[in-house]
C-alpha cells in the first residue's frame, strides 16, 4: 500500500516531537526512538534510515527493514540510496563550479578527460554532455541496464558498456549515458568522488 504525502508530514511530525521531548535527555532517546520506529515498522511497513541530530550531533542513527528487497540488502545508516536522474541537477552544478575554479572548460573536448576516448567521441565537448547532446548511446535501453543497474560498478566498467558502440548521431539530441560519462570524466579532473564535489 502506497503512503501518501500526509503519511510522510505526519511521521515528520512524530519524529520532530520525539526530539523535542527527549531533548536535553539524550541517554534516554535512542531506546525511545527505537521504541517508536519498531512500533512504526508494525503498522505503517515503515523501511529506511532513520537520523537524529542536534546542533551537530547524532542522537540517534539506526537503519530498519530492508534497502533493497530483490537482494536482500539491508537498511543501515551507510546506505546509499540511488536518487536516478536527480543526481543529474548536481553533477551540472559540479562542472560549472571546477569550471568557475579553472580546471575546466564546457566547451573542452571530453577526450581530455576521458582515458583511451573512442575516436568517434573527440567532436564531443563537456557542453554536450550537459545537454544530452553528445550521440552517445543511450545505456538505459541496452538489453542488461537493469541487471547492471542494480549492482556497484567502476567508472572504467561503465565506460566499457558503450564506448565501443558507434554514436547515434552527430552530437546535438539528448542521451540519458551523457550524464553517466560526465561521472565518469569529473574523477580524472578532480580529487573528490562525484557524490563529494558539491555540498550544500
Amino acid at each position: 500500500m502506497k503512503q501518501g504525502p500526509g503519511w510522510v508530514v505526519g511521521f515528520t511530525l512524530a519524529l520532530v516531537w520525539l526530539c523535542t521531548a527527549f531533548s536535553g535527555r539524550a541517554q534516554s532517546l535512542p531506546a525511545k526512538m527505537n521504541q517508536y520506529m519498531q512500533a512504526s515498522m508494525k503498522v505503517d511497513r515503515f523501511m529506511g534510515p532513520v537520523l537524529v541530530a542536534e546542533h551537530g550531533k547524532v542522537l540517534f542513527s539506526k537503519g530498519y527493514e530492508m534497502a533493497n528487497l530483490k537482494l536482500h540488502i539491508p537498511d543501515t545508516p551507510e546506505t546509499e540510496f540511488r536518487i536516478g536522474s536527480i543526481t543529474t541537477e548536481f553533477m551540472a552544478i559540479s562542472i560549472l563550479e571546477l569550471q568557475a575554479r579553472g580546471k575546466l572548460n564546457v566547451q573542452d573536448p571530453i577526450c581530455k578527460y576521458v582515458p583511451d576516448c573512442p575516436a568517434d567521441w573527440n567532436s564531443i565537448k563537456i557542453f554536450n554532455l550537459l545537454t544530452h547532446t553528445s550521440g552517445i548511446p543511450n545505456f538505459t535501453s541496452f538489453p542488461n541496464y537493469l541487471d547492471v543497474a542494480s549492482h556497484p560498478i567502476t567508472a572504467t566498467g561503465l565506460l566499457a558498456l558503450f564506448e565501443t558502440k558507434p554514436l547515434n548521431f552527430k552530437p546535438r539530441r539528448t542521451s540519458a549515458t551523457a550524464i553517466r560519462v560526465m561521472r565518469c570524466s569529473t574523477a580524472s579532473f578532480n580529487a573528490l568522488p562525484a557524490k563529494d564535489t558539491v555540498r550544500f
